[in-house]
């Protein structure tokens, strides 16, 4: 079966957004520790994981409190993070 062009751009976007977290010095956190000046590109959950603290410098409300579901990635600029529960990986800047 042929792929739709909406699906050959799907997977080019897929692949690209894979792409983009390469070089970054992926950072695992399970506990609650509070972590500063993580400088981070994105956050992916490893397991369900509520926020006690995300700093990001995005525009908008706070996403604390919010889950982030596992195997799911939020893109957004992290400066610092708690967890209330859950684990994830902070993708950081290489030159952090």
């Amino acid at each position: 079966m042929a792929k739709t062009d909406l699906q050959i751009l799907i997977d080019a976007v897929q692949e690209l957004t894979d792409k983009s977290l390469t070089g970054t010095k992926p950072l695992v956190i399970t506990d609650t520790t509070a972590w500063d000046d993580v400088k981070g590109l994105a956050v992916y959950a490893i397991s369900d994981a509520t926020f006690t603290t995300l700093n990001t410098s995005a525009d908008g409300d706070t996403l604390v409190g919010q889950t982030l579901p596992a195997g799911h990635i939020w893109y957004l600029p992290i400066l610092d993070i708690e967890l209330a529960g859950g684990a994830v990986i902070v993708y950081r800047h290489t030159n952090a």
